[in-house]
């Protein structure tokens, strides 16, 4: 009897030994775990009703084994993180923080979270704020989704059009912009966002260099895209040398004989080039109404005989490019209401799914 009495003593005392701090960390662990387990169940319920609905919820196995294999890859790409991100060094919290939000992103947008953290790595070369790296990763994912484009794509091209256009100081803003233009742009005149941007990425620099906005460019192109049916690469090119071509002696001539002016003249008697997106909408008027040939006008214009079918066939769809030019320059949240509809499908479901998974695992 003495000797079961001592053994209840020794392990009263071994729980005493524990403290109030250890019970309470056992404690907030399993609540965590219980947490951790609810959340899990109920995003679970939400995919399984959809697909239930869908007649397709068999297919639910495979996220599970997917998002086994998948926080390995994490680790792997937060690896990569660290060496552009200085917030990141010698610091696990951080990392994990990181980690978390990326997969938040991935779920949200249902796009695999290696996807998400290779866009991520992308933005930290030139953006040490990881606030500022989130939010434009998350822009790559919007429009990636709202467009049906490629997430690498998707960034390359945002990245390089804020490069192009010299807005690094307000790139969120600007990048917010790029992907709400070339939603509503493509969404609603006939020209796809993949070919937006592969255009953009060719001629944007050039736009920039002779005073053209981002909304103009983005017109032109699309007008360009319908009504050549041109792939973004070939109508980047184009226009890219139209940008180039335009302040050319051969150009100006040509202009001046239409009646268009090049040239404005300041309070003190200097001349100036007038500002060339005026001069581009003069011409697009005069190409509309003339019945002259202009093949010779644009051919110099265009700067050659490869490149003046191009611009003649954009030049002479006025009402498309000012179409256009309005939906850019009034895009404003418009890729947040595409989302929605793009991700209410079955592969969305299931990746939002496996990283809602990989989220709970990791």
């Amino acid at each position: 009897m003495l000797a079961k009495s001592n053994a209840i003593n020794r392990e009263l005392s071994g729980i005493n030994s524990m403290g109030v701090n250890g019970l309470e960390k056992s404690i907030r662990k399993s609540t965590t775990s219980m947490t951790n387990l609810e959340r899990l169940t109920n995003k679970m319920r939400s995919h399984v009703e959809w697909m239930i609905s869908a007649t397709l919820s068999g297919a639910l196995v495979i996220a599970p084994i997917a998002a086994v294999h998948s926080i390995a890859d994490l680790e792997q790409e937060m690896a990569g993180m660290i060496q552009t991100l200085p917030q990141l060094h010698h610091n696990q919290q951080a990392v994990n923080q990181t980690a978390t939000q990326f997969i938040g992103i991935a779920e949200q947008y249902g796009v695999g979270v290696d996807k998400i953290v290779e866009a991520g790595k992308l933005w930290s070369r030139g953006y040490k704020d990881v606030d500022d790296v989130m939010k434009l990763t998350e822009l790559s994912a919007k429009l990636a989704v709202a467009d049906l484009m490629d997430v690498g794509l998707a960034n390359r091209a945002v990245e390089s059009t804020i490069n192009s256009f010299g807005r690094q100081a307000d790139a969120v803003n600007f990048a917010t912009h790029v992907t709400d233009a070339w939603t509503n742009v493509a969404h609603n005149a006939q020209s796809s966002a993949t070919d937006l941007a592969t255009a953009m990425m060719r001629s944007g620099a050039a736009a920039h260099a002779v005073g053209v906005s981002f909304d103009m460019a983005t017109a032109m192109a699309s007008t360009m895209i319908k009504t050549t049916g041109l792939q973004g690469e070939n109508v980047g090119n184009a226009l890219k040398s139209i940008f180039s071509s335009l302040q050319s002696d051969k150009a100006i001539a040509d202009l001046q004989k239409l009646g268009i002016a090049v040239y404005q003249f300041n309070a003190d008697g200097t001349r100036e080039f007038r500002d060339l997106e005026k001069v581009m909408v003069d011409l697009m008027l005069a190409s509309h109404d003339t019945q002259e040939s202009m093949a010779k006008t644009l051919q110099n214009i265009s700067g050659g005989k490869f490149q003046w079918s191009k611009v003649a066939a954009m030049f002479s769809d006025y009402k498309d490019f000012i179409h256009a030019y309005t939906l850019s320059v009034t895009s404003t949240n418009f890729a947040e209401g595409q989302v929605g509809a793009q991700i209410d499908t079955i592969n969305r479901r299931l990746e939002q799914l496996k990283q809602s998974l990989i989220g709970v695992l990791n």
